[in-house]
């Protein structure tokens, strides 16, 4: 809605390319924990042999591309490692959002729906994800 808004479309008229710039911005928040993963090898075994994965490391794709290509907009539990979802529940359901919102607005000077991120934008905030690891692990006594 905020997307048609600003662009003055009615959401029946959106091509198929401006459709895929609104999954963009509105899948950033999810693209950098996809990354995140990736990048940290805790992607699931059924991605694992997919082109999909080579992109993102090799940085020729975001995580939200991938998400958008080989997860149909979906992230679920299934396409990470089992070992994961712990923190998953712990952290991603809980206050990544928050921690993302407030990177965005603080660090970006941003919206949070209303950018499109890249590598350079993720590098910058990956590391909020690698402390909320980092402390659960520490939390529940595990090394990283």
């Amino acid at each position: 809605e905020v997307y048609c808004d600003l662009k003055e479309v009615s959401p029946d008229k959106l091509t198929g390319e401006e459709l895929q710039e609104v999954y963009l911005y509105a899948g950033n928040h999810i693209g950098f924990f996809v990354a995140w993963v990736i990048k940290h090898d805790f992607i699931g075994v059924e991605h694992r042999d997919n082109e999909g994965i080579n992109k993102v490391k090799e940085e020729t794709m975001t995580g939200t591309e991938y998400l958008i290509e080989y997860c149909d907009t979906k992230f679920w539990s299934e396409d990470v490692l089992e070992s994961l979802i712990p923190f998953i529940k712990e952290y991603y359901l809980t206050s990544y959002f928050k921690d993302y919102c407030d990177w965005v607005i603080n660090e970006l000077c941003d919206l949070p729906m209303e950018f499109i991120g890249t590598w350079e934008d993720y590098y910058e905030f990956e590391p909020i994800i690698d402390d909320a690891y980092k402390r659960f692990c520490e939390m529940k006594g595990d090394r990283i």
